[in-house]
């Protein structure tokens, strides 16, 4: 019994192995769904998969296992052994036709080409120019298709086919492909035989298993799960949606992007309308012929500030998709945030946002690799040619300061993050209208880009800038409500203030926002009042910073030089701290006697971070 049950087994086994190679198509989303091993109506001969396309057709599939190396033959059509017999397949695509009129269907053997000449002069070979290609995409076959003439002239064909109408038997030798000559399978997916092959190679090229953000599952395990919904469909459910299938494949199928994040606090940032004038001038030139532009500044000067300003004046008639390196140190995300892969995969995930079709026909479909890249803003172009597309990385700098980098040794090579981000991102092959801008300070990781990339310097915030910026941060309110020198010109006050900024930040952004704090004054809760020094007025506590401190690290110097050693301990813990800390957890690690910690965190101040909705501060620089 357990013998004469074997064949069927293994017919079944071949069917999900089949079935699977379909559940690609599912997957990558140019099916909507399966409905598998379900008869649709009594005497339904095309059971095996039913497949509704992405285009709104529907084909039916009939799959015929045979452990033998033979020709199709004549008995397969004449007698219903193998439940073929061409009157009742005939009839069964008659009641699909009443379905669904333009249903089309194919039977799938495993038995080589036929040689009967009473069969091989009806069943003759797919006419190129209307040849479908192989029933299951990577599975090679032979392609058939029933004449109708042909079966009316000859035996025994036309006494069998009598009762059917000349209407439908045109329509079903138009509708019905017979694939011959499927490969076999070996049954074990670590030595896969040829269909194996084929599953495993779509799985690699269509899906990305292996590939980043997938490295984690192998082609293999992505094989074995699909063989198993195949499985529990035939068992069970019968139907298989998308959304049923992709969980069981434990692919990241958002390109492994991280969270979006915005470097930029809208309160405070000021709006560089002429500097951004030029850089989109210069933008939108690199773009036409598929281009890159390099922005470089200082430290702080403001790069993050002008690649949201620039994102948000692209938007209304561009496809302007950006990410950050970096937000923060409190950023859960920020060691995944600079890998190549993910910076890649957050570009994809926002153009399948924008243009969800252009990531339909991207294979690999889930991978988050350079090339994928460059197909999908291939295909965006192709599907709205109105509209050029940016490609904003700002930060990259920050890449080898998170990850490290390698000096290199005689058994280890040099390694730089940063450069190798930049070498793949320079690497696009990016077509006309596409511009990729990549937002940096200098240093030799840009070495990568090509000569012929635009190159822009972010210049200093002006004087009507930081007029504004010093208004956002509330210093000119602050001045107003100064009892110190009551009675003087307000204007002249803030026209100082600036003035005194001016000097010292040369226009810095970051160091602008500083001193702007500090102007300002701590805010409530660090636990100190303030010092009784006079540093009640704006104008003082801007005063006091030297007017040798020119840049940041000068700033940070000063700030410094105030404090004690043991406050100066606790201060620089914030410095090393990835996460939000209070001033009491703060005081717990470092107990500095009396007030210390509290005027500590007073004197640095305004480099200190407050977040009162996670309840701490963070230091970040």
């Amino acid at each position: 019994m357990s013998m004469g049950l074997r064949p069927t087994h293994l017919g079944y086994a071949y069917q999900d192995l089949l079935t699977a190679l379909r559940l690609v198509d599912l997957a990558v989303g140019r099916a909507n769904s399966l409905l598998v091993d379900t008869k649709m109506f009594t005497g339904d001969r095309f059971d095996d998969i039913t497949c509704e396309w992405g285009t709104g057709s529907r084909e039916r599939l009939q799959i015929k296992h045979t452990d033998h190396d033979h020709a199709l033959s004549l008995e397969s059509f004449t007698k219903d052994k193998r439940g073929l017999r061409l009157d009742l397949l005939f009839s069964s695509m008659d009641n699909d036709f009443t379905l669904d009129p333009s249903a089309s269907h194919r039977l799938v053997v495993r038995d080589t080409e036929p040689e009967d000449p009473e069969l091989t002069r009806v069943l003759r070979p797919v006419h190129a120019s209307t040849d479908p290609g192989p029933a299951l995409h990577g599975l090679s076959s032979k392609r058939f298709r029933f004449d109708a003439a042909a079966l009316r002239a000859h035996a025994p064909w036309k006494e069998m086919l009598a009762q059917v109408s000349d209407d439908l038997l045109n329509r079903a030798c138009a509708s019905l492909v017979v694939d011959t000559d499927l490969p076999a399978c070996s049954l074990n997916i670590r030595e896969p035989g040829p269909a194996e092959a084929a599953l495993l190679h779509r799985i690699t090229e269509e899906l990305g298993a292996g590939r980043p953000p997938n490295r984690h599952r192998t082609p293999e395990e992505v094989a074995l799960a699909l063989i198993e919904a195949a499985k529990a469909a035939r068992s069970r459910a019968g139907t298989v949606m998308v959304e049923d299938l992709l969980p069981r494949l434990s692919l990241e199928v958002d390109f492994g992007a991280v969270r979006e994040g915005h470097p930029v606090d809208r309160a405070t940032e000021v709006r560089r309308s002429t500097v951004l004038t030029g850089v989109v001038a210069v933008v939108k030139d690199a773009a036409q012929q598929g281009g890159v532009v390099v922005v470089t500044g200082a430290p702080g000067i403001g790069k993050s500030w002008l690649c949201e300003q620039l994102g948000d004046a692209l938007r209304e008639t561009w496809l302007a998709v950006r990410h950050h390196c970096w937000l923060g140190a409190a950023d859960i995300d920020r060691e995944q945030r600079v890998l190549t892969e993910v910076v890649i995969g957050s570009l994809l995930k926002q153009l399948g946002t924008a243009v969800p079709e252009a990531l339909a026909q991207v294979r690999p479909r889930y991978a988050a690799t350079p090339e994928t890249l460059t197909a999908a803003v291939t295909a965006a172009r192709g599907l709205a040619p109105d509209r050029p597309i940016a490609l904003i990385v700002d930060g990259i700098d920050h890449v080898s300061r998170v990850l490290g980098s390698t000096t290199g040794s005689a058994f280890r090579p040099q390694v730089d993050p940063a450069a190798s981000l930049v070498a793949d991102l320079s690497a696009l092959e990016l077509p006309p209208g596409v511009v990729l801008v990549l937002a940096s300070q200098p240093g030799p990781h840009l070495e990568a880009v090509d000569a012929g990339a635009s190159r822009l310097t972010v210049a200093p915030l002006n004087r009507a800038e930081l007029h504004a910026l010093a208004d956002r941060l509330g210093v000119l309110t602050a001045l107003a409500s100064s009892p110190a020198d009551e009675g003087l010109d307000p204007a002249e006050r803030a026209e100082t203030a600036v003035a005194l900024i001016e000097e010292r930040s040369r226009g810095n952004a970051l160091y602008a926002t500083y001193l702007c704090r500090q102007a300002v004054g701590p805010a409530p809760g660090l636990g100190a009042a303030l010092a009784p020094d006079g540093a009640d007025d704006p104008l003082e506590r801007l005063r006091t910073v030297p007017s040798s401190a020119h840049d940041l690290d000068d700033y940070y110097a000063y700030l410094l030089a105030g404090l004690a050693p043991g406050q100066r301990s606790a201060v620089s813990m914030l410095a090393v701290c990835d996460f939000a800390v209070t001033a009491s957890e703060l005081e717990e690690i470092f107990p500095l006697p009396g007030m210390q910690l509290g005027a500590a965190l007073n004197s640095v101040a305004p480099i200190v971070a407050q977040q009162p909705g996670i309840g701490g501060t963070e230091d970040p620089s």
